[in-house]
């Protein structure tokens, strides 16, 4: 439909493959796009959030433990991959200044680029649930905790 010109532009994660391909009626939308997200973060403070993993409300009212043994369990594994990328003397990625790119990215970003739960979140979620409301997604416009258990809404350090 790209290709032909029944639609006007994709939104995707992955480029579709008449991209890949190098269609000729096919391009991104911003040739430079990693200069352009970096000037609207830096405007805005919002990047978009990568994953979500979403419980059942049953299952946290049933294990109260679970949500936040979950996130611990997930800081953790990108903890870990983010130090990978950093390991200047043994790369584990297969991409030429890997170790560069991290950095960079914690340049604009912070420490930690891909920060998780509501208060490091809270400009983007704040868009993300006001275009919701806006374009009909949501019947009333959300707040940010209720999206997330309680028990990981806020987090105590010892």
């Amino acid at each position: 439909m790209l290709v032909e010109g029944e639609v006007d532009a994709v939104l995707s994660a992955h480029a579709p493959d008449c991209f890949e391909d190098g269609h000729p009626n096919v391009a991104r939308l911003f040739d430079d796009y990693m200069a352009v997200e970096a000037e609207y973060y830096r405007a805005t403070g919002i990047f978009p959030i990568m994953h979500v993993i979403a419980l059942k409300h049953a299952l946290v009212e049933a294990h109260p433990w679970i949500a936040m043994n979950l996130l611990k369990a997930i800081e953790q594994a990108k903890r870990a991959s983010i130090a990978r990328a950093l390991d200047v003397t043994a790369p584990r990625f297969p991409i030429p200044w890997c170790f560069e790119h991290t950095r960079r990215a914690q340049e604009l970003f912070g420490e930690d680029h891909w920060p998780y739960g509501v208060d490091r979140n809270r400009t983007t979620l704040e868009a993300f649930l006001q275009y919701a409301h806006e374009q009909g997604v949501c019947h009333r416009r959300l707040a940010p905790e209720e999206l997330f258990p309680e028990q990981v809404l806020s987090r105590v350090r010892v």
